[in-house]
């Protein structure tokens, strides 16, 4: 892509063939930005970046069998606090890379002393990479929105880039889905930045600790559930509700804002199996045909979840009648009272918040 003129409408969008250098346009009514840390769609729309750097690393890409030490499969990662380093396994065919800190010693040298034995594995590869902690400036203008690492840069310390570009994809997704369709209000597209920008930074807060230790060869006691899964959106769209409260560990609740949490069904299926495809009015029973009646009317797509075991009932807090409204992104977007009837529960499902233009 070499350029895009946003309007009124949507973007128009210049790209060349890298091959044959020929130019052609597309005409889109959004344009995402998911192009990594070096995002030109970034670039283009004029949104500057705000952190700083954490620290050049070297990479050494080899390949050797470790079965005999790390088993097969091997772990996600291994690390080496004593040596400053980290291995991780890239492929099933026994390629690995080593990222350490910055130095001229041989890469074969180097991973035998950091392996521990005498490996002398082929080198494929030997680098030097920067890490940095960012996050852009602003997740959407206009037509244009920023996703994954064009949208916030991590260290590796807990994986969370990719955490974060799903969540960043399943909050957005959705609410594109509902402007193509033609039944958002006319701020829901604004919610991305209103609901994702305070759990990026959050995030980066812990990754800039996270890396911290982990480049002191300290432990860091972050439960990575809390990070990915444990957030809760506060906006518009969501039923008004307090902060997450300070927590040490994941635990897992029903509360407007959090991730609709797993439990299980009758029949062995899950409450998450549920989710994804529409808006659910999730509840201990009886919502079936109210909710049938008002989604036929509606351009919104909502279906009923019977909760019909009594964990799930506890977990989601739903006793006595009540209900839940799961968004399709999975979090939870209301709890609504018992005493407002079937019908009306379910109607408040589609008029509430501005979801109906």
């Amino acid at each position: 892509m070499a350029s895009f003129e946003p309007d009124a409408d949507g973007v128009t969008a210049t790209l060349t063939d890298e091959a044959s250098g020929e130019r052609s346009q597309v005409r889109a009514r959004f344009l995402l930005g998911a192009d990594g840390w070096r995002s030109d769609v970034r670039a283009l729309a004029g949104i500057g970046l705000t952190g700083g750097e954490a620290g050049r690393q070297r990479s050494i890409r080899f390949r050797a069998d470790l079965s005999r030490w790390l088993g097969s499969p091997p772990p996600v990662f291994v690390r080496f606090p004593h040596q400053e380093a980290v291995l991780l396994p890239t492929h099933a065919d026994d390629r690995w890379v080593l990222s350490t800190m910055t130095g001229d010693e041989d890469a074969v040298a180097l991973l035998g002393r950091v392996l521990g034995v005498d490996a002398s594995p082929p080198v494929l590869g030997d680098g030097e990479w920067l890490a940095a902690i960012q996050r852009a400036d602003a997740l959407r203008a206009g037509p244009v929105f920023l996703l994954g690492d064009a949208a916030h840069r991590v260290t590796p310390a807990g994986a969370q880039g990719i955490s974060m570009a799903v969540a960043d994809a399943l909050n957005l997704a959705w609410k594109l889905a509902a402007a193509v369709q033609g039944w958002a209000g006319p701020d829901l597209l604004d919610t991305y930045q209103t609901e994702r920008a305070p759990v990026i930074d959050h995030a980066l807060e812990v990754n800039r600790l996270m890396w911290a230790d982990l480049r002191a060869g300290r432990p860091s006691n972050n439960d990575l559930r809390l990070l990915d899964m444990g957030y809760r959106y506060v906006s518009p769209i969501v039923q008004p509700a307090d902060p997450a409260p300070d927590a040490d560990a994941y635990v897992p609740s029903a509360e407007p804002g959090d991730r609709a949490p797993h439990a299980w069904l009758a029949g062995g299926r899950s409450t998450l199996d549920a989710y994804g495809r529409g808006f659910v009015l999730a509840s201990a029973g009886g919502w079936s045909d109210a909710v049938a009646r008002v989604a036929a009317s509606s351009p919104v797509p909502l279906a009923a979840l019977d909760l019909d075991t009594p964990d799930a009932v506890a977990l989601y807090g739903v006793g006595d009648g009540g209900a839940v409204r799961v968004r399709p992104d999975g979090h939870v977007a209301w709890r609504l009272a018992a005493s407002e009837g079937a019908e009306g529960l379910a109607a408040a499902v589609l008029t509430s918040a501005g979801f109906v233009p």
